[in-house]
């Protein structure tokens, strides 16, 4: 994948993970297969709004209490206007299949991003 390309999901995303770095060095075929998955799926609304989709990712990789993909995914949801409180609900009704630990660790989450969120508007 060329650097332009990589240049081009985190322009689209708003984010770039580590591993998507590391694909792109790696195995930028795979990478470019993945991210023709994600815009079929993630980020195309053809029956769910994309804020819903958005709500119900921040769910999921709250419940999988992966912290790095959680924030990424709310800050995100953040800046496509999504409320605090529209990511709370979504974190109690993740709570009711998932337990506990999802919702704390979905709040605590959330606290942080709204954090980051309020710092990274206030330097630009």
């Amino acid at each position: 994948m060329a650097p332009s390309s990589i240049d081009e999901i985190r322009a689209k995303r708003g984010y770039l993970y580590p591993w998507q770095e590391h694909m792109a060095e790696h195995d930028p075929d795979f990478l470019s297969s993945y991210e023709d998955l994600w815009d079929m799926i993630g980020a195309r609304a053809v029956h769910i709004p994309e804020q819903t989709k958005q709500l119900i990712l921040v769910a999921v990789v709250a419940s999988q209490k992966d912290d790095i993909a959680m924030r990424t995914q709310m800050r995100r949801a953040l800046r496509m206007g999504i409320s605090q409180e529209e990511i709370l609900e979504a974190l109690q009704v993740a709570f009711l299949p998932t337990g506990a630990l999802t919702l704390v660790h979905g709040v605590k989450g959330l606290i942080d991003s709204i954090a980051a969120e309020a710092e990274a508007e206030g330097k630009n």
